[in-house]
């Protein structure tokens, strides 16, 4: 069985055992968008191509057509990890760097900010 956020499971054991500057790629792509509804990634002019076809569609009284939806197999795993990310950013463990590559691409790394095998140490104790 797969797991449904992929990437997020694997920025999560990335940290577990990262080291003081190691660096992750997390994500190629738009994460941003990936994390949008499909209406909010709409162009005005498919806007306006779906708005049309869905009156064309009332009109001959059938079902409304749903709107293009690039993301949909990757917006929950999209949502997981811009969430991982924000919590560790917030505790200070990892920083997110984002490299333009062109208009439609972008790559998301993670960086390790602190040395985490340390802890392992300390939780042992118990």
């Amino acid at each position: 069985m797969a797991a449904k956020t992929p990437k997020t499971d694997a920025a999560v054991a990335w940290l577990a055992q990262a080291r003081k500057g190691e660096v992750y790629t997390c994500w190629r792509g738009l994460l941003e968008r990936a994390c949008n509804t499909p209406e909010q990634n709409m162009s005005n002019q498919e806007r306006r191509d779906h708005q049309a076809a869905c009156r064309a569609a009332k009109k001959a009284k059938k079902p409304l057509p749903k709107p293009p939806d690039p993301f949909k197999s990757v917006r929950n795993d999209a949502r997981a990890l811009l969430d991982f990310i924000e919590q560790q950013e917030l505790r200070g463990l990892v920083e997110l760097k984002t490299v333009v590559m062109s208009k439609d691409e972008r790559v998301y790394e993670l960086r390790c900010r602190v040395q985490r095998n340390g802890l392992k140490a300390v939780r042992d104790r118990k």
